[in-house]
């Protein structure tokens, strides 16, 4: 039995003598983990379609312990990201993310659109907004996991965040009030400005670079880089 399916090449490693395990998220079946046969070969035809950040069209055949690709066809080889080393790392730590945070066989369609969509801006735009563009995905895709930071009101007493001396509880999952955040004394100190950055990064359904400061970027990427791990 086999299946069609198209994906984005998270991570190949190297599976016996001549094989590879190639991990895969697709659009139909959320992650998947698959061997291709003979693709260490110098000759293989299916290697060169099977690299990270490619999209792939798929042919797939059920298998006893790993399903077996084999057919595929290159759809988007992202070639402006491949050939740019700031671009491959900030490429590199998306497909990590993804599949470090992504369970077998979980389908999430939106998830393959952010990836195939993050992936095409960080090949087309400049070097210079690659950093944003990396923060912007790990926003969203945090809350594609349900793990979205409360923005708006306390997440403890529920009334609008104000303007003052606010700070943000990874604990909590977002925003704690002055009145509040001595209930956790790992909470971070944030400013207005990097509160309403956040709201509009979040808020963007498609990616538009936001012009601001090094230093409030600085704090944007600390706290973004904090949440992520509490979740991981």
């Amino acid at each position: 039995m086999f299946y069609k399916t198209i994906g984005i090449i998270l991570k190949r490693e190297n599976f016996r003598e001549n094989d590879r395990l190639i991990t895969i998220y697709t659009r139909d079946y959320g992650k998947i983990e698959t061997i291709a046969h003979g693709t260490r070969k110098i000759k293989s035809k299916l290697a060169g379609h099977l690299e990270p950040f490619t999209l792939v069209d798929l042919i797939i055949v059920k298998g006893k312990n790993f399903d077996k690709i084999i057919g595929s066809k290159t759809i988007n080889s992202f070639c402006n990201l491949k050939f740019d080393l700031v671009k491959i790392k900030h490429g590199s730590q998306i497909l990590k993310i993804a599949d470090l945070m992504t369970k077998v066989h979980l389908k999430d369609e939106k998830i393959f659109r952010l990836l195939r969509k993050t992936l095409e801006t960080i090949s087309l735009k400049s070097v210079n907004q690659c950093d944003y563009l990396t923060y912007y995905f790990i926003l969203h895709f945090l809350s594609l996991l349900g793990y979205a930071p409360e923005l708006y009101q306390c997440v403890h007493c529920k009334i609008k965040i104000k303007p003052n001396e606010n700070v943000f509880s990874f604990k909590f999952g977002g925003l704690l009030c002055q009145k509040c955040k001595e209930i956790d004394l790992d909470s971070l100190n944030i400013s207005t400005n990097a509160i309403k950055v956040l709201r509009l990064m979040l808020n963007e359904r498609e990616f538009k670079k936001i012009k601001i400061d090094l230093n409030l970027f600085q704090e944007i990427k600390k706290i973004i880089d904090l949440f992520l791990k509490y979740h991981q």
